[in-house]
């Protein structure tokens, strides 16, 4: 049997072995295995067969079926999520009033919202959320601006009026630092904001302006702060939808809907490019390191919400080469935007809420794989889903029931594949 207490330390191997449940002290080995052990001592060894449902895992029969740490395959985890028939399923992270904005990176998730009693204000919870036991934790009252969550910090911006301030905290932490002075003059119309790979953090900013928006590179420290315009962004029209490239897991970039266009550029190295689209606005956006996605309305209803979309992608380096991947989806949707997409390096993810909708719904998402896999539906739900984030193999979103009467929404995550 195994040695399960103690160590194998001495003056001369200080940083020896220690004991543990399921492990010997002497060998460092796990607990064999009695199948195992019959396997070596037989004189006609065989390969060990699990049950149905089951693989082999670490020398032990596992459940890929309902076991979350081996879901469909050894390793694959699902944690906070449990596993059912093989694949992975949402957990809940919180529960609000209202959520207005959204962002994580994959630690830890913000946003913008009013508790059930509570005031409206930011919050964020580690990403295991109500599923681990972590209730919201309120940074600060009042704010409706754009924030961001990395590099282990949130941070938001606040327009005064006439100047644009940032304020932040540490992830866990509910100590907010306000930077002092102005990032910029000006502006009032700030769309998104997105922290970098390299710590700095990308503001888009309509500066009062219907027709163009700024791209800010900003960067910041407790002690003082500042930006720089990258890029401005004309169009008649005006901005519909913006994106900031994912810094964890893309370049440093930016893809603008516009009128029947999307606009992309590389903020490192200042190339541009725009893709053309049939239809009259851009719902939502999106880049990875490969691609650019957009979804276009191609009609309005009577009341001048969409009735009808399609989705696009084309490469990053070549945004003219538009491929269709959805087209002429009929959507309905009363308070939300009906359609978004977001994309992680194997998946593009397109939300949308069907034409059959009512007052809650239902919304759907669809996963299109990179490798060029059939598109898969990996979730329904009667609500509406009203953002949407790929980090990390994860897939965040928020939803929202609302009649008008009792709104309420709710923070989501779920490991995919």
């Amino acid at each position: 049997h195994d040695i399960t207490t103690g160590n194998t330390g001495n003056p001369s191997n200080p940083a020896g072995y220690s004991a543990g449940p399921g492990y010997d002290l002497v060998t460092g080995l796990g607990s064999p295995q009695c199948e195992l052990i019959y396997q070596l001592g037989s004189a006609t060894p065989t390969t060990p067969v699990c049950p149905s449902g089951q693989g082999m895992c670490g020398g032990a029969c596992q459940s890929f079926q309902t076991d979350a740490n081996n879901c469909g395959s050894c390793g694959h985890t699902c944690s906070p999520g449990t596993c059912s028939a093989g694949v992975c399923k949402p957990w809940q992270i919180a529960s609000q009033l209202e959520i207005t904005t959204f962002a994580t990176d994959g630690n830890y998730v913000a946003w913008s919202g009013q508790g059930a009693t509570g005031p409206f204000g930011l919050f964020d919870a580690p990403v295991a959320g109500a599923a681990g036991g972590f209730a919201p934790q309120l940074l600060t009252q009042n704010v409706q601006s754009p924030m961001t969550v990395g590099n282990g910090e949130v941070a938001w911006v606040t327009y005064n009026g006439t100047s644009t301030s940032l304020s932040y905290v540490t992830e866990g932490s509910t100590t907010v630092t306000n930077v002092p002075g102005s990032l910029y003059s000006g502006g009032g119309g700030a769309l998104s904001m997105q922290f970098s790979r390299s710590g700095s953090f990308y503001l888009a900013d309509t500066r009062g302006s219907s027709s163009s928006v700024s791209v800010y590179q900003c960067s910041a420290s407790a002690s003082s702060g500042s930006c720089f315009v990258d890029a401005t962004v004309n169009s008649a029209s005006g901005p519909t939808a913006f994106s900031i490239g994912n810094g964890f897991i893309s370049r440093d970039g930016f893809v603008i809907g516009a009128g029947s266009t999307v606009q992309e550029a590389n903020l490192l190295n200042g190339t541009a490019g725009t893709a053309s689209s049939p239809g009259v606005t851009q719902l939502s956006v999106a880049a990875d390191t490969q691609n650019i996605y957009w979804v276009t309305v191609n009609a309005f209803t009577g009341n001048n919400t969409p009735a009808s979309v399609s989705v696009f992608e084309a490469p990053v380096s070549n945004p003219s080469a538009v491929t269709t991947l959805v087209s002429n989806l009929g959507v309905g949707t009363i308070f939300v935007p009906g359609a978004l997409v977001a994309s992680d390096e194997n998946n593009m993810y397109f939300a949308a809420v069907s034409a059959a909708q009512t007052s809650t719904g239902p919304s759907t998402i669809t996963s299109y794989p990179k490798s060029g896999a059939p598109p898969v539906q990996i979730y329904t739900t009667p609500n509406f889903v009203t953002d949407v984030v790929a980090v990390n193999g994860r897939l965040y979103w928020v939803e929202t029931f609302n009649n008008d009467v009792n709104p309420n929404a709710s923070i989501w995550g779920m490991r995919y594949p």
